[in-house]
């Protein structure tokens, strides 16, 4: 069917900064290029890498754009990972008493809107709808990759499996973790391969 084809979900590997990055721009680390470079060079052998998709981050974006030549990348904000207002970029083990607590139900429950957070079904739409816009207008066959984040593939296994937001523990993709999927825009998603640990 026309439009059919391999997606995989790759989060980024590690970055130069811990904590709970949310949108704060972390770079990747030298150890975190190395995760990735690995584990595209085994998608790649496995399928033929043929369209790139990413977030704007650093994290994502540097590692997709200088893996695209000579396929163009297709760059969205669409695919950044969850805004996590005042906790953005802060170290857990270091929040304050209400900040810890509000980090611990949104641990517990997604739902539970981190303070000057992003609400999670509508973090989980923009990456549906960005994902969608991207598939749809691409125009190339075969392997698709989209290198974005832990929050946004956590959203996406959990939209797809019409599962709510407080089992989001059960995935928990390490850096460079790739799912692969037989994307069908009329169809669920067909898993074809899930490597969660970091490589």
């Amino acid at each position: 069917m026309s439009g059919s084809h391999r997606l995989t979900l790759l989060r980024h590997g590690e970055t130069a900064s811990s904590g709970l990055l949310g949108q704060h721009d972390a770079p990747l680390s030298a150890r975190g290029r190395q995760q990735m470079q690995q584990r595209w060079r085994e998608l790649d052998a496995v399928d033929p890498v043929r369209a790139i998709a990413t977030s704007d981050l650093a994290r994502c974006r540097d590692f997709a754009t200088g893996m695209a030549t000579p396929m163009a990348c297709h760059i969205d904000m669409a695919f950044r990972e969850l805004a996590c207002g005042a906790l953005d970029g802060r170290n857990p083990a270091a929040l304050g008493a209400a900040d810890a607590r509000a980090w611990q139900q949104w641990q517990t429950d997604p739902a539970n809107t981190l303070p000057g957070g992003e609400d999670w079904a509508a973090f989980t739409a923009r990456i549906d709808a960005g994902l969608r816009r991207w598939l749809a207008g691409d125009g190339a066959g075969g392997h698709h990759v989209l290198v974005t984040h832990g929050g946004v593939i956590k959203a996406l296994l959990l939209h797809w499996l019409g599962l709510p937001p407080a089992r989001h523990g059960q995935f928990w993709p390490g850096h460079a973790a790739s799912i692969s999927v037989w994307w069908d825009p009329d169809w669920p998603p067909v898993l074809l391969d899930l490597r969660l640990e970091a490589p």
